[in-house]
């Protein structure tokens, strides 16, 4: 008997500790309604927090609609919350409220920033703002949060809360307290064995009530967000791999994003470089270079090409073909500049050797006949439009044929080769000399008169005569004609004359000088 009465002294003390919690916890929550309201406003605080959090990936021109689709079909955002606004640049960016929609972030009556405090009085509506910073593919941006509380539905809420906590508070006790009773009917059959049992079969469960239920949110757009930043990335590295130079520039000319192989141009890391512009990055001449470019881009709004000599960092100079082009990075409509820039220095030192090679004799490695009718040509088109003289001088070697006949071709043409380097010496850097024949040669003098070149001739003619001993026993000469432009002169006319004044000097004994 001593042994049941044990039992039975242990299981209503159980229940009689079970239900003084019961009843302490009715009246705590049911006297108390400030620490439950705090304890849910902290729920909201959370699920905000976490909405936020969520919403900081969401940001995006592109994404705006779907998010502002969420908005407005999320019910429980709609009960708890009569608003949910983004503010950016002071202005409301999109807002479940259409009639938020940019209007000034100041006109709003806010109660708290960054912290969800002093949400005291629900008898009117107020608004919470939350701040977070995001960061897109052209520049960090700053929005603000702001959530608009409906007093009356988040009472109503409180309120449901407590009802259902004390529903279930009196339910458990009046179980309790039938099954107290039925245990004490049945205490003299093994009550130990009974408790256990039923608490062997017991089953808790734990559920709470959160405003905004995140795992409701629109798959979609998680799955949309991830292929963008899929693409973002794809993008780098795209333009990462590539060996041009790839940069981006704001309205005020400053860097604000590039790829490695611009980085590696510049010399710097990329947080040395943005926020600066060309004059912070290059040598003077070469910023000007490029701000002159840059400026004209953004004022004709498109593309532009040009080719440009740049020297990199370490003093290699390379050859580059850029091309800027207009392109809007906000929605206020900014225009920046999308550069990109191509080494051509290969492709080009090899064009010019093409073009030396089409364009050079290869014996004597002066102009040849091809050069001059092209430099012939400009310098008769320049005269036709301005009038700016110019004059032609022909030589060829006295008695050339002679020379290979006794002394050989080999022979020949090494008088040629030095010739030609002694006559290349005699002229000014802007006068061009030209084999036009086997032994014809022909000299250009821009911006010379007539009178002007007779000396250079004599000077031509003379260190000829005196100077060149290509061939020990034999002095070599020239005879030479001489002419400037004139109205109504062609290309043939021009040569014509000058080609007769040679044969004049020919004729008259050689080794002189006919005008």
């Amino acid at each position: 008997m001593g042994r049941y009465s044990l039992k039975t002294f242990w299981l209503i003390l159980f229940f009689a500790m079970f239900i003084a919690s019961s009843i302490y916890s009715v009246i705590e929550y049911t006297l108390d309604y400030n620490n439950l309201a705090k304890h849910e406003k902290d729920d909201i605080v959370r699920e905000i927090d976490s909405f936020n959090n969520d919403l900081s990936l969401l940001i995006d021109e592109n994404d705006s609609n779907k998010i502002s689709r969420y908005i407005k079909s999320n019910s429980d955002i709609n009960n708890m919350i009569l608003s949910l606004s983004l503010v950016k640049n002071d202005k409301v960016y999109f807002s479940s409220n259409t009639n938020y929609i940019d209007r000034d972030y100041n006109s709003f009556e806010c109660i708290g920033v960054d912290e969800f405090i002093q949400v005291h009085d629900f008898s009117v509506n107020r608004l919470v703002c939350k701040t977070l910073t995001t960061t897109n593919l052209s520049k960090p941006e700053h929005y603000i949060l702001l959530v608009e509380i409906n007093p009356k539905n988040f009472k109503r809420y409180i309120s449901s809360t407590l009802s259902y906590k004390l529903i279930a508070i009196v339910t458990m006790s009046v179980i309790s307290l039938f099954m107290l009773i039925f245990m004490l009917n049945k205490i003299l059959i093994n009550p130990i064995n009974i408790i256990n049992e039923k608490l062997e079969k017991k089953d808790f469960n734990y559920s709470n009530f959160p405003l905004i239920d995140i795992d409701n949110i629109d798959k979609s757009i998680f799955n949309n967000i991830k292929e963008i930043n899929s693409k973002n990335i794809l993008l780098d590295s795209i333009i990462n791999q590539t060996d041009d130079l790839i940069f981006f520039k704001d309205k005020d000319f400053k860097y604000f994003g590039c790829n490695n192989a611009f980085l590696r141009f510049v010399g710097k890391s990329k947080e040395e470089m943005i926020g600066h512009d060309d004059f912070e990055l290059f040598p003077h001449e070469m910023a000007k270079l490029f701000r002159d470019m840059d400026e004209k881009m953004l004022q004709e709004k498109k593309t532009r090409s040009n080719y440009e000599w740049v020297t990199y960092p370490n003093g290699t100079k390379v050859y580059l073909l850029t091309q800027k082009i207009p392109f809007y990075y906000d929605e206020d409509g900014d225009a920046g500049i999308l550069g990109i820039s191509r080494d051509l220095t290969e492709l080009h030192l090899v064009q010019k050797e093409i073009e030396n090679q089409a364009y050079i004799d290869e014996l004597t490695k002066v102009n040849n006949r091809k050069s001059y009718n092209k430099r012939l040509g400009e310098l008769l088109s320049t005269f036709s439009r301005y009038k700016t003289q110019f004059s032609i001088l022909m030589y060829d070697i006295d008695d050339f044929k002679k020379i290979n006949d006794l002394y050989g071709h080999q022979a020949g043409d090494k008088v040629l080769v030095e010739m030609s380097k002694l006559v290349d010496s005699c002229i000014r850097e802007n006068d061009h000399l030209f084999r036009v024949g086997g032994e014809e040669f022909i000299i250009l003098f821009p911006h010379t008169t007539l009178q002007q070149t007779i000396k250079v001739a004599d000077k031509i003619r003379e260190s000829v005569e005196d100077t060149l001993d290509t061939l020990k026993d034999r002095k070599i000469t020239i005879s030479i004609g001489l002419t400037e432009v004139k109205e109504g002169d062609t290309e043939d006319i021009i040569y014509k004359r000058v080609d007769e004044l040679l044969y004049r000097s020919k004729k008259e004994g050689k080794n002189r000088v006919s005008y």
